[in-house]
């Protein structure tokens, strides 16, 4: 397993909430039809039986790559910044997760 530190316990976190809701609420195209009818149709069993991603652990390692984006600005002589981080997940493959840091709090678009 890859070493977590502050920053990898968000992703550990996030990108599992981020996978549960996806999978919770989406038909996704990569998951083949054979799932589908294996679990009557059920969206929620067919997307968990494809990935099989059991926990936070899993969902971290299905990381399987990540862009760093800085924005910063001058508001008032003083400059502000937000760091966005965003995840390649094979469970939102068009969307990806952003993670956002901005004056040291996370937040995401899920």
């Amino acid at each position: 397993m890859r070493s977590l530190n502050g920053i990898g316990l968000v992703f550990l976190v996030m990108t599992f909430t981020h996978y549960d809701i996806v999978i919770k609420n989406t038909s996704l195209a990569e998951v083949p039809d054979k799932f589908f009818e294996k679990y009557n149709h059920d969206n929620y069993k067919a997307n968990k039986a494809y990935f099989n991603i059991r926990n936070q652990s899993d969902a971290y390692q299905a990381i399987t790559n990540f862009k760093v984006f800085i924005s910063e600005w001058i508001t008032n002589e003083k400059i502000d910044a937000t760091i966005n981080l965003h995840l390649a997940v094979p469970w939102d493959q068009e969307h990806g997760l952003s993670i956002n840091l901005y004056k040291n709090k996370f937040s995401t678009d899920y």
